[in-house]
């Protein structure tokens, strides 16, 4: 995701590091990036992403539970397509691959994360940090 261009044309201001000056204008800074993603089987879809939003995922959900999952996620899940089968394509953005994963580790087989791999990996752990937790028969 590329820098917010106001983080460079800050005023140096006394006292404050420019680190924190940099962190000041990425939180004013309502400049989206514009990213592609391609998934197999569904092309290129080229889509804005709201700085905070680092990592992006596409997944499917079944179609009646979208109003719940726009709930847990905000501005930040958007409808990419609804599908024949009864499940939408979504757009989910959150800082860290990990967000996404813990948050979408609740829903079981309701959704499905296409992409991308590394929220695919974190949902695997989860998973299997949750099986190993609960097989123990003490």
């Amino acid at each position: 995701m590329g820098e917010c261009a106001h983080a460079s044309t800050l005023p140096p201001r006394s006292g404050r590091s420019v680190a924190a000056q940099a962190r000041e204008a990425s939180r004013r800074c309502t400049t989206a990036t514009t990213v592609t993603t391609s998934v197999a089987g569904f092309g290129l879809r080229t889509r804005r992403v709201r700085p905070g939003a680092a990592v992006s995922a596409i997944a499917l959900v079944e179609s009646p539970l979208l109003s719940y999952l726009r709930s847990q996620f905000g501005r930040h899940c958007e409808v990419l397509e609804q599908l024949p089968d009864g499940r939408s394509r979504v757009g989910i953005a959150a800082p860290t691959s990990t967000m996404i994963a813990r948050q979408l580790a609740g829903w079981g087989a309701f959704d499905e994360v296409l992409s991308p791999p590394t929220v695919r990996e974190e949902l695997a752990s989860i998973a299997a940090q949750l099986a190993d937790l609960y097989s123990s028969t003490s």
